[in-house]
């Protein structure tokens, strides 16, 4: 399956070994594949199916994601209110953007019917206003 990220980037998510889509890991701006052999089910409740699974990532890689936002907090910290809104804002215009597609996906993980999806993005928008 080829998605594109909210920074525009594509990228093609693995495929797990019973065709699910295999999520991976997001440390510093970038997908990786964890080193685990573990992984936890992600399954539509409303189906009963598995319709992907994310990795149960190491202890190492744990760390690793730790000292990045670490390293990345003071920066964040140190940013003018006004350039962190502006942040929040283009978080708010993505959700709103891709509203349809959020709404597909609660519903599929969550199981919840399509208005209860599209309630719960419509109210994320809000709170980032």
């Amino acid at each position: 399956m080829s998605t594109t990220t909210a920074t525009g980037k594509s990228h093609t998510n693995a495929r797990g070994t019973n065709g699910s889509q295999k999520l991976r890991n997001f440390v510093q701006g970038k997908l990786s594949e964890s080193k685990t052999t573990k992984f936890l089910p992600i399954m539509n409740p409303s189906l009963g199916q598995q319709i992907g699974e994310v990795p149960l990532s190491t202890a190492d890689e744990l760390d690793v994601a730790v000292a990045a936002a670490r390293t990345a907090f003071p920066a964040w910290s140190a940013m003018p209110i006004k350039e962190r809104v502006q942040i929040i804002f283009r978080y708010r215009s993505l959700l709103e953007k891709y509203s349809e597609e959020l709404t597909a996906l609660v519903h599929e993980e969550n199981g919840k019917i399509h208005s209860e999806s599209k309630a719960e993005i419509d109210k994320s928008i809000e709170v980032a206003e």
